[in-house]
């Protein structure tokens, strides 16, 4: 979006009496040769910035009047004010004060100075190019179509933007409490913002949530991407992560038959495939798994994008989310690890006797001949 130019024009104010903080000058016939504001020295020795908007009007006191009257926020932006004195022509006869206004919003125009101008109406206003600084970013765009939705009375729950191609558009998926909320917010479809210098386009979409684990997403990523270009890509769908531990799969589209069919292929591969020891229907499980040292090597399995293991410890079993082919040689590892703890392990069964023999010392007695 581009700052326009604004220059502002006032007829000249007579000025026939002593000022307080002025320093007036008069001619044959009462008229003024000079006027000079002390106070306003150090503002007018100033020169202005480049591609600054301005605002010229033909006396001083105008001038102040107007910095006084722009010295306010506009568009969530504090206005910087500062005046320039005409230049040193001596052949004009109608030297121009300038007021120069930075710090603008992008979306500025001239009806948001004129407004707060009142009387002191300028013959012209001139905007400079917007610099890059001063176009409106994404963030700013999100917060004016949250606060213009929710003006509706639409009940808002989030706003989100939409990973796009296109540098020149922003898409975002809004989502409401009730069909009724998202009626409301759809009275806005295609009508024009200045704010934004845009239509603002609206698309109503079923969207359906899946939450799972961030781990099983990087995992599942390339599978998760094929059945969605399966679908011909008639439904939406990308990774939304709300925190550290929990990410939720979004699915929305037009079609709600559409959106409902990769939902349930993506549920079965969210779903994983269960790890078991044998052909007879075995969970292959040991406690070792229960400990920090079996949870750190079960993460060392895990492979970007490729392969993720997780243990449930509530039903005592290992579950893989990954290519079908990374299957037996992942239960094979797993398997030879395990044989491996095992024999590092030698286990006796004590009587009541043994029992307290053990902790009389006993255990102490075995540290010494075997080591820890």
């Amino acid at each position: 979006m581009t700052v326009h130019k604004q220059t502002l024009f006032v007829k000249p104010s007579l000025v026939q009496r002593q000022l307080d903080g002025a320093l007036v000058s008069y001619g044959p016939g009462a008229e003024v040769t000079s006027l000079e504001f002390p106070d306003l020295k150090a503002a007018l020795d100033r020169s202005p910035p480049p591609e600054t908007p301005s605002t010229s009007i033909y006396t001083v006191i105008l001038a102040a009047f107007a910095l006084e009257k722009l010295d306010v926020e506009l568009h969530d932006r504090r206005l910087s004010c500062s005046i320039r004195p005409p230049p040193q022509n001596p052949g004009c006869t109608t030297p121009i004060w300038t007021l120069e206004v930075g710090n603008m919003a992008p979306v500025t125009v001239e009806w948001d100075l004129t407004a707060r101008l009142h009387h002191i109406l300028p013959e012209n206003i001139i905007f400079s190019a917007a610099t890059s600084r001063s176009r409106v970013t994404q963030a700013w765009a999100l917060k004016f179509i949250t606060n213009t939705l929710k003006e509706t009375g639409c009940k808002l729950i989030s706003l989100d933007i939409v990973p796009s191609d296109s540098n020149k558009r922003t898409k975002a998926l809004a989502r409401f409490e009730t069909v009724t909320d998202a009626a409301l917010a759809f009275s806005l479809a295609h009508k024009y913002f200045r704010q934004l210098r845009s239509r603002l386009f609206l698309e109503q979409v079923i969207t359906v949530s899946i939450p799972t684990m961030p781990e099983i997403c990087y995992a599942l990523r390339d599978p998760i991407l094929a059945e969605w270009r399966r679908s011909n890509k008639a439904v939406r769908s990308w990774i939304h992560h709300e925190c550290r531990d929990k990410a939720v799969l979004l699915i929305s589209g037009a079609n709600p038959h559409a959106v409902a069919e990769l939902k349930v292929r993506f549920e079965q591969l969210l779903a994983g495939q269960l790890i078991m020891a044998d052909t007879m229907g075995n969970k292959l499980w040991n406690d070792f798994f229960y400990t920090d040292a079996g949870l750190s090597y079960l993460s060392s399995l895990s492979q970007s994008r490729l392969l993720f293991v997780r243990r449930d410890i509530r039903t005592r079993q290992l579950i893989m989310y990954g290519a079908d082919s990374l299957y037996e040689r992942t239960r094979a590892s797993i398997i030879a690890t395990l044989l491996q703890y095992e024999q590092s392990f030698h286990f006796m069964t004590l009587n009541e006797a043994l029992w307290k023999k053990a902790l009389s010392g006993g255990f102490s007695l075995v540290e010494s001949a075997m080591g820890k």
